[in-house]
C-alpha cells in the first residue's frame, strides 16, 4: 500500500519530539498494559508508545515505530478522508471534549490492513510545559471480524462498503462508457448497467437471453449466430472473448464482449459478469490497413491471408471456389481515355462486383485491373456458373464517348478446392491458367480449370503474362525510374542521395526520410543522411550513436522483404516496441532494411508526424527495391573511391 511520505498537513503529526521527564515517569505504567497505547501532546506529536504497539505492527522497537508512524496508516481511510487530515481532526476533538471513540484502518509496513478501534482520552496530568496530553488506546479488530460468517454491512464498525453489487456495477458502467452486464445462467435473466444502454431502446432487464435480445432488434442480423454461440459458451462455463456488431440508434458499431464466470461449490456455472466495449475505431483502423484505397476491395495481402485462413480452417470438409478476373484490353482504356478514366472504370466494376457476393466472401484487388474472389462452400457446377455470369455482368459497363459508346468486359478463370489445388498458391495458379484460356478464346467469358490446360502452348505465355501483370501492378515504376536516374546522373554520392531523399519525401508526402548505417561493429547506428519537410526539425545531429537495442524492436518486426511499417504508432497493441518513434513524435512510419550477416547494414526510413498513414501496396513493395538500389550505389561509390586512393 503506497502512502504519502511528504505532506504539509501530516508534517504536523510529528514523532521527533523527545519525551520529557514527566512522560518518562509514565512509561512504566504504559508498558505494563497488554493493550496498544500512545501518548500525544497539543502539537500533535506522538511522544511514545508501549511494547504492545510495537508488536501490533511487527516492529523491532519504539524507534522504528516512531520513525515509521506515518507509514502505519493508508493514505485514505474507508470513508474516503485522508488519514493525515482525519487524525488531526480526531485529536482536536479529544482535546476539546476529553474523549472520542472511532474506527481506524492501520496497516503494517508490508501494506497489510489492520482494522482497529481507537479511544482517545484527555489526561488529567500535563507535560512539563503545562500543556494537556492525550492517550490513545488501540484495539486490534482482525480476530473479531474473522468470526463473522455473514456479510459485514456496518462501515463505521467493520470497514466494509455497504454499497450493493448492482449499484457498484451501475457506477462503473457510467464512468467507463461501456455496457456492463450480469447474466444469471440458472434463470436466463440478464441485466445491463450504465448510461450506454439508453442508446439501445430496450429494457435494462431481460428475462430470456438470448431470445429477448434477438427480438429487440439491436443485434446485427448476420451476427445473431455469434450471439447464440456466446450464450452456449457461457452456459457451458467457457470463457471466450467475442466481437459482435450492435445497432446504436440504427448505426452498426462493433463491440468486444469480455466476461468471467462464477461457479458454485459443485463447479456448476451460475453467473456471468462482463462488459461490452465499443471497438468501432479499432475496427476501422484495422479495416483501412486491409483495403485497397481506390476500389475499397481487400488488397492483395489481406486477400491472401483471408483465403489461407479459410482453407486451413476447413482443410477436410470445404468445397470452395476461386475466381480470377481481368478487365479486357485495360491498357487500351488507359492509353485512349487516360488513367483518370481507368480509375473510374476500376471503381465502377469493383462496386458492381461486391454487390454480387456476401460480406463473408473475399472480394479483392490484386493490383492494376486484376481482381480475385473466393467463395466458401460454393457447391455445384450450376451454382458456380451462375456466379461467373454475374461477374461478367458486373464488369460490363457502358460509357459514352465522342466516338460512340464504349463498353468494358472481363475474362474469368475458375479453380475449385480441393480438386484444382489445396493451397492459395496452387488454386491461384490453376485459376490463372483458366484465365489465360478465356483470353485466348476471345475474352468476355469464363473458363473452368482442367488438366489439359497444363499442356501445349498455354503454359509459358500464361506464366509470363501473370508475372508481367504482377511486376507492373505491385511496384511503383514512376518512383523507381526517378530514383535510378537521380543516382546515376550525379557524380557526387552525397548530392545524389540527398536528391533521392528529397524526391521520396515529397512524393510520399512524408515529414522525414533518413538512412541509418551501423557503426562500432553494429553495436550502434548513425543517421548518415536525412531530409526533413518544412515544419519538421532535423534530428540528425542527435542520432549519431543510436544503441542497437533501441532499434531491435524495429529489426525484429521486419518481414521477409526486410520491410517494417506501421500506419498508427498509437494503435499498435504494444507501443513500447516503438518507444523511440513515440519520443520523436512519429505517428506512422515505414522502414526497409538491408540484412546481411545477421545485421541491418542499411536502414531506410520514412516518418509521418501528422496522424495516421495507410501505406499502399505499391509503396511497400517499392520500398524494398529503393533501399537495395541505394545500397548498391553507395557500395559502388565506396569501391571506386578505394580504387582511386
Amino acid at each position: 500500500m503506497n502512502n504519502e511520505i511528504s505532506n504539509p498537513i501530516m508534517d504536523r503529526v510529528s514523532c521527533t519530539s523527545k519525551p520529557s521527564d514527566c512522560t518518562r515517569r509514565m512509561r512504566g505504567i504504559i508498558d505494563a498494559t497488554p493493550l496498544s497505547l500512545n501518548l500525544w501532546n497539543h502539537k500533535f506529536e506522538n511522544l511514545m508508545c508501549n511494547k504492545a504497539s510495537i508488536d501490533l505492527f511487527d516492529l523491532k522497537d519504539e524507534e522504528e515505530y516512531l520513525g515509521n508512524f506515518i507509514s502505519l496508516s493508508p493514505v485514505y481511510q474507508p470513508d474516503g478522508k485522508k488519514s493525515c487530515e482525519k487524525v488531526i481532526s480526531l485529536l482536536q476533538t479529544a482535546f476539546a471534549n476529553r474523549q472520542c471513540r472511532f474506527q481506524w484502518l492501520h496497516c503494517n509496513l508490508k501494506g497489510e490492513e489492520i482494522p482497529c478501534e481507537i479511544i482517545l482520552v484527555k489526561m488529567d496530568v500535563q507535560d512539563e510545559n503545562g500543556q494537556d496530553l492525550v492517550v490513545s488506546f488501540t484495539r486490534d479488530l482482525r480476530t473479531q471480524l474473522a468470526t463473522y460468517n455473514t456479510p459485514v454491512t456496518d462501515i463505521e464498525l467493520y470497514f466494509y462498503n455497504s454499497v450493493s453489487d448492482k449499484t457498484l456495477l451501475y457506477t462503473l458502467a457510467k464512468i467507463s462508457n461501456e455496457i456492463l452486464f450480469s447474466f444469471d445462467i440458472r434463470t436466463s435473466c440478464i441485466q445491463y448497467y450504465g448510461a450506454l444502454i439508453n442508446s439501445f431502446d430496450t429494457q435494462p432487464v431481460m428475462q430470456h437471453f438470448p431470445v429477448d435480445i434477438i427480438c429487440s432488434g439491436f443485434v446485427f442480423e448476420e451476427d445473431i449466430p455469434l450471439l447464440e454461440k456466446l450464450s452456449n459458451l457461457i452456459r457451458n462455463g467457457i470463457v471466450q472473448s467475442m466481437e459482435i456488431r450492435l445497432l446504436i440508434n440504427g448505426v452498426v458499431r462493433w463491440f468486444r464482449i469480455n466476461y468471467d464466470i462464477i461457479f458454485n461449490g459443485d463447479k456448476v456455472p451460475i453467473l456471468a459478469v462482463g462488459r461490452g466495449m465499443d471497438i468501432q475505431h479499432e475496427v476501422e483502423l484495422s479495416t483501412k490497413s486491409k483495403i485497397d484505397l481506390l476500389t475499397q476491395c481487400y488488397n492483395k495481402i489481406s486477400s491472401e491471408h483471408m483465403i489461407n485462413d479459410i482453407i486451413n480452417s476447413n482443410k477436410k470438409d470445404g468445397h470452395h471456389t476461386l475466381f480470377i478476373i481481368d478487365i479486357d484490353n485495360f491498357k487500351t482504356i488507359n492509353d485512349n481515355f487516360g488513367h483518370y478514366f481507368g480509375d473510374v472504370v476500376l471503381t465502377d466494376v469493383a462496386r458492381n462486383l461486391k454487390q454480387c457476393f456476401r460480406g463473408t466472401d473475399v472480394v479483392g484487388r490484386l493490383g492494376g485491373d486484376e481482381f480475385i474472389v473466393f467463395v466458401e462452400n460454393l457447391v455445384g457446377e450450376d451454382t458456380v456458373i451462375e456466379k461467373a455470369k454475374k461477374i461478367i455482368d458486373a464488369f460490363t459497363c457502358t460509357y459514352p464517348s465522342a466516338n460512340g459508346d464504349f463498353t468494358t468486359s472481363c475474362s474469368v478463370g475458375i479453380s475449385q478446392f480441393p480438386t484444382d489445388g489445396d493451397t492459395m498458391q496452387s488454386l491461384y495458379k490453376s485459376a490463372d491458367k483458366s484465365l489465360y484460356q478465356s483470353k485466348k478464346e476471345g475474352k468476355n467469358r469464363y473458363t473452368f480449370y482442367s488438366e489439359n490446360l497444363m499442356a501445349g502452348e498455354f503454359i509459358t505465355p500464361t506464366l509470363q503474362e501473370s508475372n508481367s501483370r504482377l511486376a507492373k501492378n505491385l511496384v511503383d515504376t514512376t518512383i523507381l525510374t526517378t530514383i535510378f536516374n537521380l543516382l546515376y546522373e550525379s557524380s557526387d554520392i552525397g548530392t545524389a542521395i540527398n536528391a533521392v531523399l528529397n524526391f521520396i519525401g515529397n512524393y510520399l508526402r512524408a515529414d522525414r526520410c533518413y538512412i541509418l548505417e551501423p557503426i562500432d561493429n553494429g553495436t550502434s547506428y548513425a543517421n548518415t543522411y536525412e531530409w526533413c519537410g518544412r515544419k519538421v526539425k532535423s534530428i540528425q545531429s542527435s542520432s549519431q550513436n543510436i544503441p542497437f537495442l533501441q532499434l531491435k524492436s524495429y529489426i525484429d518486426h521486419i518481414n521477409e522483404e526486410g520491410i517494417n511499417y506501421c500506419s498508427d504508432v498509437f494503435g499498435v497493441a504494444d507501443t513500447k516496441n516503438y518507444i523511440m518513434a513515440l519520443e520523436q513524435g512519429v505517428t506512422a512510419f515505414m522502414q526497409s532494411h538491408i540484412h546481411e550477416n545477421n545485421m541491418s547494414t542499411y536502414i531506410f526510413g520514412v516518418d509521418i508526424y501528422s496522424g495516421t498513414r495507410i501505406w499502399t501496396e505499391k509503396e511497400i513493395n517499392s520500398m524494398s527495391i529503393i533501399v537495395k538500389t541505394i545500397c548498391v550505389f553507395i557500395n559502388n561509390s565506396i569501391a571506386k573511391t578505394l580504387l582511386v586512393n
